[in-house]
């Protein structure tokens, strides 16, 4: 009986091992495993290295982007903020800005109603970054009879313009993404450059007006830019249908946008026979 009593022992001894497995070296066969703290960290620990030490695709901005994305996920803010400085200069502060946005937004993604404003200064400065690499563009062109404000005017019929007379007329121009620069008095100055030209249809610049420094001021990034200029068409152009273009260079980036309208000038005879 003691013999068979040392067996059992034995036995009990042998299943004591399996259980707790977690904690053991040895490889159990249709045993559960336990997962402990220690050994879940082990776990992640490894698979960033794997990401750090990997040569995907990308190369070196697609191993960052993989590593920091995912240790966000994990919460290690700190870790996700160590940039390698192999990165190129602008790569490397597009990734700083999107990370640094995804941490400031986490919290509303887990509670949307509990966003707060400090969330939204990494997203805008990120959109502005983003807009400074874009450059501008020229949105609307309108010939106008008055302008108010941005959006706010009202148009001629650039159809209906005479030939053989002067054409006083408003250049309404909406443009976005210019890029501004900060001022000792802490506003935000913007710098430009215009030419307006009027077209021929074969694209020949029948007459052209520039303005080679525009400067505007605000105390906040304008969201919404306009230009309005006064001009007067002489009466030396011919009647035909022309295209006024408005280009426009950003001073600061040195980028160049265009935008365009349709421009008719009728003689008093065609407008005669017209009638």
């Amino acid at each position: 009986m003691e013999g068979t009593s040392g067996s059992a022992g034995g036995e009990k001894g042998a299943a004591k091992v399996v259980g707790e497995v977690g904690q053991s070296t040895m490889t159990a066969a249709n045993q559960p495993l336990s997962t402990s703290t220690a050994e879940s960290v082990s776990l992640v620990d490894r698979f960033l290295a794997f990401l750090a030490s990997d040569d995907p695709p990308g190369g070196m901005i697609e191993k960052e982007w993989r590593l920091h994305l995912v240790e966000l996920a994990l919460g290690r803010d700190e870790d996700a903020e160590q940039l390698s400085e192999g990165l190129p200069a602008a790569s490397r502060e597009l990734m700083r800005q999107l990370l640094e946005t995804i941490r400031a937004v986490r919290p509303a993604v887990r509670d949307p109603e509990g966003i707060r404003e400090e969330s939204l200064g990494p997203a805008e400065a990120l959109a502005s970054a983003l807009a400074d690499r874009i450059g501008p563009t020229v949105g609307t062109v309108a010939l106008c009879r008055k302008v108010l404000t941005f959006g706010v005017y009202e148009e001629m019929d650039p159809t209906a313009f005479q030939a053989g007379v002067p054409v006083p007329t408003i250049v309404y121009s909406e443009i976005e993404r210019l890029r501004s620069e900060r001022t000792e008095e802490g506003r935000y100055r913007t710098r430009l450059a215009t030419r307006i030209e009027v077209l021929s249809e074969a694209g020949e610049a029948v007459w052209t007006h520039e303005e080679p420094e525009i400067t505007d001021e605000c105390r906040r990034r304008r969201r919404d830019f306009f230009v309005a200029q006064r001009i007067t068409l002489p009466a030396t152009i011919p009647a035909g249908r022309y295209v006024l273009k408005v280009r426009v260079e950003d001073k600061l980036s040195g980028r160049v946008a265009e935008g365009t309208t349709p421009l008719t000038l009728s003689s008093t005879l065609t407008d005669a026979r017209g009638r």
